[in-house]
């Protein structure tokens, strides 16, 4: 089974994403070489990603490839991949192969992996999939005050 996750708003907070909406790309690049080593918050995948990782890295360890590859596709380039790899190794995370899309479509990757299910925050990255990929489109919880 291959299992693919987005990065900012999935698998990662929304805090750099919100820095590039609000400010640009020169900014948000900026930002993630300053913070290259901090860790980023986890987003609302993370607790299933740590538990896909230790089932991995305990089927690693008796010898066997495990149930399942995972896979982080993400809209990030250069130089904003050095902070994903930083986080995902201080997390003890396994991933087996990091996809840096650099804004351009995810769904020619997606498909070319295979993959069973696709993580992302945005509807769209989900045109072109084939019918194979279960897609599960997360939703981050607002908070509303008052009323």
């Amino acid at each position: 089974m291959r299992i693919v996750f987005d990065g900012d708003g999935v698998l990662f907070s929304r805090e750099s994403e919100n820095i590039f909406c609000k400010y640009g790309l020169e900014a948000f690049e900026a930002y993630e070489m300053s913070m290259a080593h901090i860790p980023m918050k986890p987003g609302p995948c993370y607790p299933l990603f740590k538990c896909l990782s230790w089932i991995q890295r305990a089927a690693r360890r008796l010898g066997w490839p495990g149930p399942f590859q995972i896979y982080l596709v993400t809209a990030r380039r250069p130089p904003a991949d050095k902070r994903v790899i930083y986080t995902i190794e201080h997390w003890n995370g396994w991933v087996d192969g990091y996809y840096f899309m650099g804004g351009q479509p995810k769904a020619g990757v997606i498909r070319k992996l295979e993959a069973n299910i696709f993580f992302d925050d945005k509807a769209e990255n989900f045109e072109g999939l084939t019918k194979d990929t279960r897609r599960f489109l997360i939703r981050e919880k607002r908070r509303t005050f008052g009323i």
